[in-house]
């Protein structure tokens, strides 16, 4: 399966944005960029799309358990890769 991820949008619109802004955006920017597409997909069609798990499931082919396992190991790595360590200031 293809998931369509729009990077140059994505890019587009952070160099709209102030400094500050831009700083804490590319970072997460990076951090998606290290996603699988799979990963990307669930995350995009959960949180910008509010889909469910089940209907994620369905679509994906994968039972709810995968998916939703998928989801919060997937937010770990965000959590983790966005993480602010002291030698960063």
């Amino acid at each position: 399966m293809d998931f369509p991820i729009d990077f140059q949008a994505i890019q587009d619109k952070l160099t709209e944005m102030p400094t500050l802004t831009q700083i804490e955006n590319i970072r997460l920017h990076h951090t998606l960029r290290l996603l699988k597409e799979r990963e990307l997909y669930i995350l995009f069609a959960k949180v910008i799309d509010d889909r469910s798990f089940e209907e994620l499931a369905n679509e994906l082919g994968i039972g709810y358990k995968a998916v939703t396992s998928i989801y919060y190991r997937m937010m770990e790595k965000i959590k983790k890769a966005l993480e602010v360590t002291p030698h960063e200031f």
